[in-house]
C-alpha cells in the first residue's frame, strides 16, 4: 500500500486557475451589442455591390434605405482616406428595443444600426439613418485606414502572473499574487480625432453639420471656461456631459484642422498612423501639421475664445433668462406647472453622473425644496387637470423577448406609486387633453413615428391591470422615418401641436383632431421645437433661428412671432402657468437648469442676434428624400468572417510563457468560439477553448481547460549513505539524494447555459466534468502514472450586479449592491492509496460527495462623513455539508479574500468573511498624460477583515484579523484601452500553525503584497469599455 504522500495542494479545480477571460476582457466584451439573444428574430441578408444588409422582421423599411445610403457614400468616404475595406461590410440593423445607437467593429468589417432615432438633449436634429450610417462608415475607413498590421492582428498581451510564497512543502504554486495584463492595440486614434473625423464624414456632404447644438455646448464651455484639456480629449470614462464635450470638441477641433490645412490632412494623419513605431498622435501632428497636440489645442482654443466672445457680446449686454430653481444635476429637463401652479414637475439626475440616472422630481415652489417621486423617469410630462397624476413614459425592464421598449405610466401623487398604462406598446411622449379624458402619444415602429390618441375610461387608475387604455387611434400615417415630437392638446381639445422632422431640423404643425387636418406653423429652415400653449391663440416655442435655442411666442391669427428670452446657451422646453410664470430648461456649461421666469415679456428682436445669416449657412437637402425601393433578399445562413489572433508574451511562475489567444464568431454573434495556448521551455503549457451558441433565449456553452505542470523533488534515501558532514563524533551522515519528476495533467470539460433573468440578474447552469493526472519518473527510471481525482459536479450560480451606474461604479462604487449565490452537488474519487490485483497496480479512491453552497455580497455606500468617500461592507460565506479531504477545502485567504494570510493558510468546509472597506478619492478629473497613458483618477483603498475557514464547530476565539491598504489607479492606455492598477500591502494581526504530516508551519503577522494590473478593479464583476459610437 502506498499513501498520496506529497499530492500538491496547488492543484485546485481549474477554475480557479484559469484566468483567460479575466486577462483578456475588453476585447471579449467589445463587440456586444445586445444582452439577450433574440431567437424570435428571422434574418434577412440584401446583397448590395460594397455592402450586405443583415435585417430581420420589423426593419424592412429601414434596411431599405440604408441600403441605399451605403453605397451613395462609399465612393466619397473611401476617396478621402485612399483606402478600402478587403471584403462587403455587413451593416446589421436592429429594432429590439426603443434604443438608439450606432456600432463600428472595424476589425470585424461590421455596422451595427439600430433603427430608433436619435433624440438626445446634447444632439441636434438630423436624417438620422444617413447621420448614423455615414458616421460609422467613416469610423470604418479611417481606422482602417490607421490600422498598423492585417485586421486578423487586431493586438497583442503582454502578461504577468506570480504567486505568494508558501510554506507547506505540499503546496507546489502558492496563489496568484501578481495579476497583470497590458495590451498594445493595432490602431491607435484618439476619440477626439475618430469622433470628430466620424461627424466631419466628407466635409460638405451634409449629412451632419455643426448644428446650433452642437455651437451651443461648445459656446457654453468656452465662455465659462470649462472647456476640456487636450489631454481630457483623449479618453471617455466621464460624465455624460464631458463624454459628450469630447464628441463635440473633436469635431470643432476637426474643422479647425480642415480649415486650415485642407480635408487631405485627414487622410495623411490617419495614414501617419499606421507606422509600426507610431504609438502617439502627436507624431503624426507634428510630421504633418508642425505643431503638437497641445500647440494646435491652444492655437484652436484661443480662436473660439476670440469668436464667441464677439458673437455674443451684445446678448451678454442685454441678456434675459430666468433664475435657476435648483442647481444640482446636469439634467434638469421638461419642467410642468401643476394645474394650481403650486409645483413644477421635472426629470433630473441628481447625484447621477449620466442622463440615464434621471427620476422624477416635484419642486414646491413656496418652500423652495424638490423632492423626488419616482426613478427611471427621463420624458416629458404632463399633470392631469385635477393635479392628481403626473403622466410620463419609462421602460419598466425587459419584455418577454428581452426586449426594452417605451411604455405610458402615470404618477399617483395621492398613493404614491406610479400606474403602468401600457405593455410593449412603443408609446412615448404623452400628453392629457384638458378634459382628463383622452392621451396624446408617440408610437416607434421600424424608424417611423406617429402621433396617436387613446381614451382613459372610468376608473382607469383603479385596478392592477397594465393595460389601461382604450379607443387607439393613430391620427398620423408616416412610413418612411418620419419623426414626432413632444405633441401637446390645445387648451379647447379639439387640436395637438408637435414638432415634426424627417429630414434636418424640426418644424411645428398643428393638427385637427376631428378632420386630420394639418397647418404648418412658424414654418423656418431653422429648429422650432417644444411647443406649449400659452392660450388658445398663443403658442410658445424653442428656436435656433438666430443661431441660438430661445423662447418665443406665436400668435396664430396673425402669424407674428416675438422672442421671450435673450440667453448665451439656449432655452428649450417652456411651460406657462396661469398667473404668467415661465418655466423652462437652461442650458449651460454645467448642464441643463429648470429656470422661472416670472412673466412672459416680448424681447426687442435687434437684441436677439448671434448669427445674422444663420439660416443660409443651413446644409439643404442634398439627396432623393423618395422612399427607398422593395429589394430582393435571401435568408441568413452563418456566416464566418477571419479567425482573430492575439499574440501573448507572458512570465508566469518565473518563466517566460509566450503564447497566443483566438477567437471567431458568426457576423451576428450566436455562434463564437475563443481560446488559447501558452507554453514554456519546461513544458508547461495552458490550453483552453470555450464554445458558445445564442440561438436560443439561454446560452449554450461548452468549455473546456487542459494544464500542464512539471516539477521535481528530491527526497532522502535514508538505506544509502553517500558521506557524512563533521568528523568524530560531531559526524552526521550524508544520504543520497533520490530525483523524482513530476508531470501533472489536469483536464476539465465544463457545459451548461446562461440565462438572463432580468438586466441586472443572470443564473448560470453549469456540469463539469473533471479529470486530474500525474506521471511519476522514479530514478531516472520507469514512469508511473495514475489519475488522482475525478470529479463531477451541477452548479447553479445567480448573479446580480446592482451597482448604481456612476463614472466610479467600478473604481469606488457608492450606491447598489453586488450578489452572487452558488450552489453545487460534486460527486468527487480522490486517490487515497494503491492496491495491486493481477500484478497491476491500480489507484484506490475515496469519494467525496456533498453539497457545497457559496455567496457572496457587497453592500455599496456613501461614507456618512463625506459624500464623496464610500464605503463597502461585503459578507463572503461558505459551506460544505460533509468531511471532505483539505483537496475540497474553502478557502479564506489570498489574493480574493483575506489578504493578509496566504490563500492555502485558511482552509476548511466552513468559511466566513466580514469586510469593510473605505474608498477615498486623491485625484479626481486628473486628465494627465505620460507617454501612452492617460490619467483619469486615483483612489485611496483601505480595508479591514475578521473571518476564517474551518472545520467542525465555529469557534470566535479563532476569527482572524487582518487589515490593509492600497491604491486604485484609473489610466487608459492607447487613448481608449481602460488600464486599472491596483497596489495593496495587508496585514494579519493573528499568528497560528498547521501542522500536517510535513510539519509545523507558522502563519500571520507578516506584511503580503498583492499588484493587480488589468482592466477593471473588481475581479468579479463586468466592466464594458466604449466602443466606437
Amino acid at each position: 500500500m502506498m499513501n498520496r504522500g506529497n499530492t500538491p495542494a496547488w492543484m485546485l479545480p481549474l477554475r480557479r486557475l484559469a484566468l483567460p477571460a479575466l486577462l483578456l476582457l475588453p476585447l471579449l466584451l467589445s463587440a456586444q451589442p445586445e444582452e439577450y439573444n433574440h431567437p424570435e428574430l428571422n434574418w434577412m441578408v440584401h446583397d448590395t455591390e460594397h455592402f450586405q444588409i443583415m435585417f430581420h422582421q420589423g426593419t424592412e423599411r429601414t434596411a431599405r434605405e440604408l441600403a441605399v445610403i451605403a453605397e451613395e457614400i462609399y465612393e466619397p468616404i473611401t476617396s478621402l482616406y485612399d483606402y478600402q475595406p478587403d471584403g462587403k461590410i455587413r451593416v446589421i440593423v436592429r429594432d429590439t428595443d426603443d434604443y438608439s445607437n450606432g456600432g463600428a467593429y472595424y476589425y470585424d468589417n461590421k455596422i451595427v444600426i439600430w433603427s430608433t432615432a436619435l433624440d438626445f438633449e446634447l444632439r441636434g436634429t438630423h436624417h438620422w439613418l444617413r447621420n448614423v450610417m455615414t458616421h460609422e462608415f467613416t469610423h470604418m475607413i479611417q481606422l482602417g485606414a490607421s490600422r498598423k498590421g492585417p485586421r486578423w492582428l487586431p493586438a497583442m498581451y503582454f502578461q504577468w502572473i506570480a504567486y505568494e510564497e508558501e510554506k507547506r512543502p505540499d503546496v507546489l504554486y502558492g496563489y496568484p499574487n501578481v495579476l497583470s495584463s497590458y495590451p498594445l492595440p493595432g490602431t491607435i486614434i484618439p476619440p477626439w480625432f475618430a469622433e470628430g473625423t466620424a461627424q466631419t464624414q466628407k466635409p460638405g456632404m451634409g449629412y451632419d453639420h455643426w448644428d446650433s447644438h452642437r455651437d451651443m455646448l461648445l459656446r457654453a464651455k468656452v465662455l465659462e471656461n470649462q472647456l476640456l484639456s487636450y489631454n481630457e480629449m483623449g479618453y471617455y470614462g466621464k460624465i455624460s456631459l464631458n463624454s459628450e464635450a469630447v464628441y463635440n470638441q473633436g469635431y470643432s477641433l476637426v474643422g479647425y484642422i480642415v480649415e486650415r490645412w485642407g480635408e487631405e490632412v485627414l487622410r495623411d494623419l490617419s495614414s501617419a498612423m499606421r507606422g509600426p513605431f507610431t504609438w502617439s498622435f502627436d507624431q503624426a501632428l507634428r510630421t504633418h501639421l508642425g505643431l503638437s497636440g497641445q500647440e494646435l489645442y491652444d492655437q484652436w482654443a484661443e480662436h473660439l475664445r476670440q469668436t464667441y466672445a464677439a458673437r455674443t457680446e451684445t446678448i451678454r449686454a442685454h441678456e434675459v433668462k430666468g433664475r435657476p430653481l435648483d442647481g444640482e444635476g446636469f439634467a434638469n429637463l421638461y419642467p410642468r406647472f401643476s394645474p394650481d401652479g403650486k409645483f413644477i414637475a421635472f426629470t433630473s439626475n441628481k447625484g447621477g453622473d449620466y442622463f440615464m440616472n434621471s427620476a422624477l422630481y416635484l419642486y414646491d415652489l413656496e418652500k423652495g425644496e424638490a423632492e423626488v417621486l419616482a426613478g427611471g423617469v427621463a420624458s416629458p410630462l404632463a399633470f392631469s387637470s385635477d393635479g392628481r397624476f403626473i403622466f410620463h413614459h419609462k421602460q419598466f425592464g425587459r419584455g418577454k423577448n428581452g426586449s426594452h421598449f417605451d411604455d405610458l405610466a402615470a404618477w399617483d401623487r395621492e398613493r404614491k406609486k406610479t400606474l403602468r398604462l401600457t405593455r410593449e406598446r412603443r408609446a412615448a411622449q404623452v400628453d392629457v387633453s384638458p378634459d382628463g379624458q383622452k392621451l396624446c402619444f408617440v408610437v416607434n415602429h421600424d424608424g417611423t413615428e406617429n402621433l396617436w390618441i387613446a381614451g382613459l375610461p372610468e376608473g382607469w387608475h383603479e385596478g392592477k391591470s397594465d393595460e389601461r387604455l382604450t379607443g387607439e387611434t393613430a391620427l398620423t400615417h408616416f412610413q418612411d422615418g418620419e419623426q414626432v415630437h413632444t405633441p401637446r392638446w390645445s387648451p379647447d381639445g379639439r387640436s395637438i401641436v408637435y414638432a415634426f422632422h424627417r429630414d434636418n431640423n424640426r418644424d411645428l404643425i398643428l393638427l385637427d383632431v376631428e378632420s386630420g387636418r394639418e397647418t404648418l406653423l412658424a414654418a423656418t429652415p431653422a429648429d422650432e421645437r417644444d411647443p406649449s400653449w400659452m392660450n388658445e391663440q398663443t403658442l410658445m416655442f424653442s428656436s435656433d433661428r438666430t443661431g441660438i435655442f430661445n423662447l418665443y411666442r406665436l400668435d396664430l391669427k396673425s402669424g407674428r412671432v416675438e422672442p421671450l428670452s435673450n440667453v448665451t446657451g439656449g432655452a428649450f422646453m417652456p411651460d406657462r402657468d396661469a398667473s404668467g410664470r415661465v418655466a423652462y430648461a437652461d442650458y449651460r456649461a454645467s448642464g441643463y437648469k429648470v429656470a422661472l421666469m416670472d412673466s412672459a415679456a416680448a424681447v426687442d428682436p435687434a437684441l436677439v442676434t448671434y448669427l445674422p445669416d444663420y439660416s443660409a449657412s443651413l446644409p439643404p437637402v442634398a439627396y432623393d428624400p423618395a422612399p427607398a425601393e422593395e429589394m430582393a433578399a435571401r435568408e441568413y445562413k452563418p456566416t464566418f468572417d477571419k479567425t482573430f489572433i492575439l499574440p501573448r508574451l507572458a512570465f508566469d511562475f518565473g518563466t517566460f510563457k509566450p503564447g497566443l489567444y483566438f477567437y471567431f464568431q458568426d457576423v451576428l454573434e450566436q455562434l463564437s468560439a475563443f481560446g488559447g495556448l501558452a507554453i514554456n521551455t519546461k513544458g508547461d503549457y495552458d490550453l483552453f477553448a470555450l464554445l458558445e451558441y445564442k440561438k436560443l433565449h439561454p446560452t449554450l456553452f461548452l468549455e473546456a481547460y487542459n494544464v500542464v505542470r512539471h516539477t521535481e523533488q528530491s527526497l532522502e534515501d535514508n538505506f544509502t549513505i553517500v558521506g557524512e558532514v563533521g568528523s568524530g563524533a560531531n559526524a552526521v551522515p550524508l544520504y543520497k539524494q533520490d530525483s523524482y519528476k513530476y508531470n501533472f495533467n489536469l483536464l476539465e470539460v465544463d457545459v451548461g447555459a446562461r440565462i438572463k433573468l432580468q438586466d441586472p440578474v443572470s443564473l448560470r447552469l453549469t456540469g463539469i466534468l473533471s479529470r486530474y493526472r500525474t506521471n511519476v519518473t522514479l530514478l531516472e527510471g520507469p514512469v508511473f502514472g495514475y489519475t488522482y481525482f475525478k470529479g463531477k459536479a451541477v452548479e447553479a450560480t445567480l448573479t446580480a450586479d446592482l451597482r448604481t451606474p456612476g463614472r466610479d461604479q467600478d473604481i469606488a462604487p457608492s450606491s447598489g449592491f453586488y450578489l452572487q449565490l452558488e450552489v453545487a452537488r460534486e460527486f468527487n474519487a480522490f486517490i487515497d492509496s494503491f492496491s495491486t490485483t493481477g500484478g497491476m497496480i491500480q489507484e484506490v479512491y475515496t469519494n467525496y460527495n456533498y453539497n457545497r453552497l457559496q455567496g457572496i455580497g457587497d453592500l455599496y455606500l456613501k461614507s456618512p462623513l463625506k459624500s464623496s468617500h464610500s464605503l463597502t461592507l461585503t459578507a463572503d460565506l461558505g459551506y460544505i455539508d460533509k468531511p471532505v479531504d483539505d483537496f475540497f477545502y474553502l478557502n479564506a485567504g489570498g489574493l480574493d479574500g483575506m489578504r493578509g494570510y496566504s490563500y492555502y493558510s485558511l482552509g476548511g468546509t466552513r468559511k466566513a468573511i466580514a469586510r469593510a472597506a473605505y474608498v477615498v478619492p486623491l485625484w479626481r478629473d486628473a486628465g494627465q498624460r505620460f507617454l501612452f497613458l492617460n490619467l483619469d483618477k486615483v483612489f485611496l483603498h483601505a480595508y479591514g477583515d475578521i473571518g476564517n475557514a474551518w472545520t467542525g464547530d465555529f469557534d470566535a476565539d479563532d476569527l482572524k484579523k487582518d487589515a490593509g491598504a492600497g491604491l486604485r489607479v484609473q489610466f487608459y492606455s492607447f487613448t481608449t484601452f481602460p488600464t486599472a492598477l491596483t497596489l495593496d500591502a495587508a496585514y494579519g494581526f493573528d499568528r497560528f500553525n498547521i501542522v500536517d504530516a510535513n510539519g509545523v508551519h507558522e502563519y500571520g503577522q507578516e506584511w503580503r503584497y498583492y499588484m493587480t494590473l488589468l482592466f477593471n478593479f473588481n475581479l468579479r464583476q463586468s466592466f464594458l469599455p466604449k466602443a466606437w459610437r
